[in-house]
């Protein structure tokens, strides 16, 4: 989340101002990461009636989209290069990658950024004054820019959630950072306590990297949300009818006088003794399959066409495609990578 502003210094007040505002983007991120993680609003499905059938299926398409994106940017690892002469300062650099395992924290900052929009990266020292980087959830972290055409950053603001071990109560806090060192608070209704003095961080600078998915901070997902519901719903009600199939009703025409125990005898017996006149059949709802699979169909191509991540079993990549039909079949899925790599070169 960014937020630009005019002012040099901000006012205790302010910040709490800036964090309290920060919670409608906090639910945002959360239901982005609920739907990757396959809790989507089908879960919510009400009964019909009581004893009905109530499937609650989850195609998780969203997981699909972001695995498959960020595996098509990020596959191979990015690598470095130097000139000459500056060869000692990159080892130097790739000795602190190292330490971090610089390869698995580039791909965590691609998913978050693939799911949420965005992604933060907060660079810290840990007790051996090794300098260490880290991935913080995007739902938890503020920028503070000046108002210039740069938007340089001014501040970082962390506002996180600690739990207890049950898992149930919690203590929120607040850390700023600014180009010198980071000031820690407790947060509480709208208000912030400081807690002790503020730390230097020895960077000289802000020590957050944002590193956005595209320019308007868009999880890969995110558009097609609604068209996901509309499949999970037609596939869980597609269920719900052929359960209502097989839990037919019999109707007995002319035969009011039958007993339960005639019903149970002809269920043993595989026999029924039908009045003159009289009649059975079963009482079931018509289903028109052709209708529900092409709207599923319809619903399938749109996921994939409004994702830009083509449909892998689709018949264009059979063995037998030709490299070109292939390769316009990936040129929606090549635009989001080459707009992920933008913003992820900014960053790093």
């Amino acid at each position: 989340m960014r937020i630009k502003t005019t002012q040099e210094m901000l006012t205790l007040r302010d910040m709490e101002t800036i964090v309290f505002s920060h919670e409608r983007d906090i639910a945002h991120k959360k239901m982005l990461m609920d739907y990757y993680l396959g809790r989507h609003h089908i879960m919510g499905k009400a009964e019909r009636s009581s004893g009905a059938p109530n499937n609650k299926l989850v195609s998780n398409y969203c997981e699909y989209i972001t695995n498959m994106s960020t595996g098509f940017f990020l596959g191979q690892p990015v690598a470095y290069k130097t000139a000459t002469e500056n060869d000692e300062a990159l080892n130097v650099l790739l000795d602190v990658f190292d330490y971090n395992d610089e390869q698995a924290h580039n791909l965590e900052l691609a998913e978050e950024a693939s799911i949420k929009g965005e992604a933060y990266e907060l660079l810290y020292t840990d007790e051996d004054a090794q300098v260490r980087f880290a991935t913080v959830p995007a739902e938890e972290m503020i920028l503070v820019c000046d108002a210039s055409l740069e938007e340089r950053i001014m501040y970082a603001i962390r506002h996180y959630r600690v739990y207890d071990v049950g898992g149930y109560g919690y203590r929120e806090y607040v850390d700023v950072y600014d180009r010198r060192a980071v000031a820690h608070y407790e947060y509480n209704s709208g208000s912030m306590r400081p807690v002790g003095e503020p730390e230097p961080h020895y960077f000289d600078d802000v020590p957050v990297v944002e590193y956005p998915n595209n320019r308007q901070h868009r999880g890969d997902f995110e558009g097609i949300i609604s068209l996901v519901d509309a499949y999970n719903k037609a596939q869980s009600l597609t269920l719900d009818d052929m359960e209502d199939f097989t839990d037919a009703f019999l109707v007995l025409t002319g035969m009011s006088g039958t007993s339960s125990d005639d019903v149970n005898n002809m269920r043993r017996s595989k026999v029924m003794l039908l009045d003159e006149g009289g009649g059975a059949q079963w009482l079931i709802k018509n289903l028109n399959d052709t209708y529900i699979e092409n709207i599923k169909k319809r619903l399938q191509n749109d996921i994939h066409k409004f994702s830009n991540i083509p449909d892998m079993t689709d018949d264009s990549f059979a063995g037998n495609a030709s490299g070109v039909a292939i390769k316009y079949k990936l040129i929606g899925l090549e635009q989001v990578r080459s707009r992920k790599e933008r913003g992820f070169k900014q960053g790093l």
